[in-house]
């Protein structure tokens, strides 16, 4: 049930408790006096601290409560409830069993406050649930930062702790960075560590969400919207994020006209971060990077590339159109799911106010394959469509060619099959015998036959039999497809 390092009150000394693998902590006493302390979260580093390791078991808890709590939980589980029940000092009985019952019970957040209570996840329904995802990480410290060159060269980012203080802290994004730093602890919390960190009330908050179909309106006990409380864990837990307890149709969007419209791996967005912790302007401008003077008097510093970046110690940073959607809220892609419907996102905006139709058109013109086309206008950037004509020549239909320099045309149906280049499907051949070997109606004059025996020809008549007859070709019809 609960474990700790106990001192009784005679701390070892600051180096020897970080030694031990604990940390430290300072309390102010008044009157000038701190008191450092240690704490240590293991039996091994407790043990090395020099202090005693104590646990204590749900069964040795049980046997500590006196006879009026047992009498009051016995009346609590025959009513079915524990409203309105305390402890002999006046305790709320549920809030007297939470923390027993959260490491005791088999089957919390059910308890004999609330027999009928569930174990409820973030998620759409249980099946969602991803047991095993990093929901946060960071690196720890517990105030013993390192010096800000260290914490610098290990690629962490600083910040000041207080111009009076000349301290500096200490941010890692990554678990080699943290170990770098030669003081730094990774941790990480998965989903499931997360839930069975929630207590009864945020779980009976989440049933009441799931049952009723909306988390509108609803609050934790310490006033938080249980749609803010929800958000992180759904967004890092859920399979189907934005879908979620709050909210179990929700779906994910795009900027783009329709799913497979979209770009997930382009680079939307890429820039060299320092933090605000910015190199000196010699620095910046020698690896290539411009320099701005800010209102303090200080220079910031901007890298167009990758390489430029690294010479200042920077942060170099990719953020591709998945990572882009992925941070959206649930609100931006409950509105843009509405958008879609209603086929415009005229007079809609997301959380902060921003018009919807500007919040998307950056993305969608760099995520979008259909761009102009967006979620927000699913016709944009197509031409207006104006039929084109269509003529009948030898009982084949030809669409009318625009081109008076155009000699080669297909026919409507070939076109319509998607060759010849698209509608109209006329152009410029070389000769005519490369138009027709394709089957293809030859526009322009007909060439004159070589007549190596004039008798196989029968004046005029067979040369118009040679080649389709003087109907089939004269200048005027064929011209006619070529307005």
């Amino acid at each position: 049930l609960d474990q700790w390092c106990e001192f009784h009150g005679k701390y070892p000394s600051s180096e020897n408790c970080s030694s031990a693998g604990c940390h430290t902590w300072e309390h102010d006493m008044g009157m000038g006096m701190m008191e450092i302390g240690c704490s240590c979260d293991s039996s091994d580093s407790c043990k090395l601290a020099g202090a005693e390791w104590f646990m204590n078991s749900c069964g040795a808890r049980i046997n500590e409560w006196g006879p009026e709590e047992h009498k009051a939980l016995e009346e609590s589980q025959a009513a079915g409830t524990c409203d309105g029940k305390t402890t002999s000092w006046g305790e709320k009985i549920s809030d007297f069993i939470r923390h027993p019952a959260k490491q005791c019970c088999a089957n919390f957040p059910a308890s004999v406050c609330d027999t009928e209570a569930k174990l409820m996840t973030p998620c759409k329904d249980d099946a969602d649930f991803m047991p095993g995802n990093v929901i946060d990480s960071w690196c720890e410290f517990h105030g013993d930062y390192p010096s800000k060159d260290v914490c610098m060269q290990a690629g962490c980012h600083t910040w000041e702790e207080g111009e009076a203080s000349g301290t500096w802290g200490c941010s890692c994004d990554k678990a080699e960075a943290c170990t770098a730093t030669g003081k730094g602890i990774w941790n990480m919390r998965t989903c499931e560590e997360k839930l069975e960190e929630w207590d009864v009330n945020a779980h009976k908050a989440l049933q009441d969400a799931s049952e009723s179909g909306t988390c509108e309106a609803k609050q934790m006990e310490w006033g938080e919207n249980l749609e803010d409380f929800v958000r992180h864990p759904a967004k890092m837990c859920c399979a189907s994020y934005p879908a979620s307890v709050c909210d179990k149709t929700a779906k994910k969007m795009t900027p783009c006209k329709s799913e497979i419209d979209f770009m997930p791996g382009n680079v939307l967005d890429q820039w060299c971060e320092f933090h605000g912790m910015y190199p000196e302007k010699s620095v910046c401008e020698t690896a290539g990077c411009h320099t701005w003077e800010e209102a303090d008097g200080k220079f910031g510093c901007h890298c167009e590339t990758e390489s430029s970046c690294a010479m200042t110690r920077g942060a170099w940073k990719v953020n591709t159109c998945g990572d882009r959607v992925s941070e959206w809220d649930t609100f931006e892609h409950k509105m843009l799911q509405g958008a879609e419907a209603a086929g415009t996102c005229s007079g809609m905006s997301t959380s902060w106010g921003e018009d919807l139709v500007n919040f998307i058109n950056w993305p969608a013109e760099k995520c979008c394959s259909s761009y102009p086309a967006t979620v927000c206008d699913k016709e944009a950037g197509k031409e207006s469509e104006v039929p084109l004509e269509v003529a009948v020549f030898d009982n084949v239909e030809y669409y009318v060619c625009p081109d008076p320099t155009a000699n080669c045309i297909c026919s409507k149906s070939k076109v319509d099959e998607g060759h010849c280049g698209g509608p109209p499907g006329c152009w410029h051949e070389k000769d005519y015998e490369t138009c027709v070997m394709h089957h293809d109606r030859w526009m322009g004059a007909v060439p004159e036959p070589e007549r190596e025996d004039e008798s196989a020809y029968d004046g005029e008549s067979s040369y118009q039999s040679a080649y389709g007859g003087e109907s089939a070709y004269s200048s005027e019809t064929a011209y006619g497809l070529a307005r």
